[in-house]
């Protein structure tokens, strides 16, 4: 066993061992070299189709291919063709690509994400009044699979089966746009392809996960915790002694936790986090007069200056006291609750 011996071919004992004698991660009939490499009808499927991306079509329609036998296959050569009048519109001949048993093949535009296993540009045909289709070419094998779309079939285009013309009524429905043609999970095939196309979502679309509405935001949504239907930007956080302020959550998902949300903060009074966070809706800029009320002190310099925070602390919390005069407490401590009035200031880095 090394990569330099021999599995196969087909009949020999290498194929039946139970090894990977040529060390290329297939065992025995899983290794095309033990196959009969000929791709027949059915072996490899249209699995999925984006022909009509939202916004620009060029460089994100994308196709996705399925092995549906046990052994890999080589693709080398395959075509993909597409049109409407017949299957000459466009054509992509795969340049080299081994699929896995079970395994799909994504082959989409350059402007996709996520980006594709092969890159090319398609130009499917976006039905919408009449009969659209995409097939597999393999060689003197033929027709592998087809998909025929919308209807009717105006031009005839041939489907698998045998049907040529292929039926109206057995023509996959015609998405809405930026939707794809996809099988479901067990890659049926009957030939009948208003049975195995449904309708969905693309790959890498956003999902709302929780139901909330708000898709995630980490796919391009506003929703900052898409797995609490109860925390989306429609939420709501406060006012001041709601549960919501005091859940450590971003309920309405503005960036503001808890007491540092202005929504859970009496307006009248001033805050650190409205002197600290430039971003806050009700900042308050530099030689504003300021009072805050109820913070907590947490440092004591040597020379009688101060630190305090805000009790719920968190990000953009605390400030800095500058008191040359000394109308702090002499005996001021760590802990202690203080109610400052004075006007904002930069000094050596510190608000």
């Amino acid at each position: 066993m090394n990569p330099g011996a021999v599995e196969g071919p087909e009949g020999d004992p290498t194929c039946s061992d139970v090894k990977d004698n040529d060390c290329d991660g297939y065992v025995d009939d899983a290794d095309s070299d033990c196959t009969d490499t000929v791709i027949d009808p059915g072996d490899v499927l249209i699995d999925e189709l984006l022909y009509d991306p939202t916004g620009t079509d060029t460089g994100n329609e994308y196709i996705i291919l399925y092995n549906a036998t046990p052994a890999q296959i080589d693709l080398t050569g395959v075509e993909i063709q597409w049109g409407g009048k017949d299957f000459t519109y466009g054509l992509y001949v795969i340049p080299g690509a081994t699929l896995g048993a079970g395994e799909d093949l994504l082959i989409g535009g350059d402007q996709m994400s996520p980006a594709p296993d092969l890159v090319f540009n398609f130009n499917f045909q976006n039905g919408g009044t009449e009969s659209d289709g995409v097939r597999i070419v393999a060689g003197d094998r033929g027709v592998i699979d087809t998909v025929i779309y919308d209807s009717p079939n105006t031009f005839g285009l041939a489907g698998d089966g045998g049907l040529d013309p292929y039926p109206d009524e057995m023509c996959a429905p015609d998405v809405a746009g930026g939707k794809v043609l996809t099988r479901d999970a067990l890659h049926t095939d009957t030939d009948d392809c208003s049975a195995d196309y449904t309708e969905d979502d693309p790959i890498g679309d956003c999902e709302d996960m929780d139901g909330d509405g708000y898709d995630d935001e980490a796919c391009g949504g506003n929703d900052c915790d898409d797995s609490d239907p109860a925390v989306n930007p429609g939420a709501t956080e406060g006012p001041q002694g709601d549960p919501t302020c005091s859940d450590l959550a971003d309920n309405d998902c503005d960036e503001y936790v808890d007491a540092a949300d202005p929504d859970c903060i009496v307006s009248e009074d001033d805050t650190i986090y409205q002197l600290q966070n430039p971003a806050h809706p009700e900042y308050i800029p530099e030689d504003s007069a300021v009072t805050v009320e109820g913070v907590i002190v947490t440092g004591v310099t040597t020379s009688g200056h101060f630190f305090v925070e805000e009790p719920a602390g968190g990000a953009w919390s605390g400030v800095y006291v500058f008191d040359p005069a000394g109308m702090a407490p002499a005996d001021l401590a760590v802990g202690d609750e203080l109610s400052i009035s004075g006007t904002v200031d930069e000094y050596y880095d510190l608000t």
